[in-house]
């Protein structure tokens, strides 16, 4: 396996990972009565090139749908409430109140010092106090169910199931939707920025484009993304199936990135950082240093038949939230 680069510092918000579900409709209660499946975390130390679960104090039966990283702790977002860890990912503790109470945490992400989670059920919840405590955060807003959310500059976006793309610009307190130009009852799966350009992957209704002048969203290319994550200039779209594209011109033109990756890999998860991307497909985890180009499995301490649904990438380590399949 290729040897990866040593990076920058830099979180990654790995919110549009959270938009992800292996089928569509299937409850928490039958996940975790299927008994052919462990939900877990891995972590590597060393840039992705070796792995060792980290889950200590996880149920194995609840999937997780997003990882976040604020400051020195992480948060997991499971069918079954809020984890948080104190020492990387070592170990966890169940979030009470609102937090476990709530049903499936779908996203993350931050702006300020103010935490967001975006849920299947009770909306938009809001932690100011490092994620021990929540609180509902749903003025203006109409959908409560929350794929995913996207914090840039003062701004912060949530993609939801039927009811499009909802913006705040009060941190949180209230919401407006911004649909002008997005097809109705649309489902956003995933969002992400180049700089100050917005991006919306709506799945099989194909990539928008945010014009900020006009507040309206524009039709980018002809893909079709799931996941979405950038690397520096590069945007990176995963399928589910059809591998990755990556575009370098802001979705005007995209060129095939599939190159290592199975045929026609279903992507489920996407995250990246100033030089990485990984990308959990359906037959593992894989990564990428050439911006999405070309991509490398990452196989020590991993189970052959594990796939990665969330990610969170910083500095010092990366987490990995993990299917198993028995």
């Amino acid at each position: 396996m290729n040897r990866l680069k040593t990076i920058a510092p830099r979180t990654l918000l790995t919110c549009f990972v959270a938009a992800l579900l292996f089928i569509e409709g299937i409850s928490a209660a039958a996940r975790a009565a299927d008994g052919s499946k462990i939900y877990t975390v891995f972590k590597s130390e060393d840039q992705g090139r070796s792995w060792a679960r980290s889950d200590g104090g996880l149920p194995v039966s609840s999937r997780i749908n997003a990882l976040h990283a604020f400051g020195k702790i992480v948060l997991a977002g499971a069918d079954t409430g809020i984890f948080m860890s104190q020492d990387s990912g070592q170990t966890w503790e169940v979030i009470s109140g609102v937090a476990s109470s709530s049903g499936r945490f779908l996203c993350f992400a931050s702006l300020g010092q103010t935490l967001f989670a975006g849920t299947d059920g009770p909306g938009m919840l809001g932690s100011s106090d490092k994620g021990r405590t929540w609180r509902t955060f749903n003025q203006g807003l109409k959908s409560r169910k929350v794929r995913c959310l996207l914090a840039l500059a003062e701004t912060l976006y949530a993609g939801t199931d039927v009811d499009g793309v909802f913006q705040s610009r009060d941190g949180g307190k209230t919401w407006a939707p911004s649909n002008v130009g997005i097809p109705a009852s649309a489902q956003i799966f995933s969002m992400a920025a180049v700089g100050k350009s917005v991006f919306a992957g709506l799945y099989i209704k194909g990539l928008y484009h945010l014009n900020e002048m006009k507040q309206t969203w524009e039709k980018s290319g002809d893909v079709t993304p799931l996941v979405l994550a950038t690397v520096s200039d590069t945007l990176v779209a995963g399928h589910n199936p059809g591998g990755v594209f990556r575009s370098t011109d802001l979705g005007k033109s995209w060129e095939n990135g599939s190159a290592g990756l199975p045929a026609d890999a279903p992507i489920w998860a996407m995250a990246s950082d100033q030089d990485r991307v990984f990308c959990g497909a359906s037959d593992g985890i894989y990564f990428s240093e050439d911006r999405g180009s070309t991509w490398d499995r990452a196989e020590l301490g991993l189970p052959a038949l594990s796939s990665g649904i969330a990610f969170v990438l910083t500095e010092k380590f990366i987490l990995a939230a993990a299917v198993i399949k028995k």
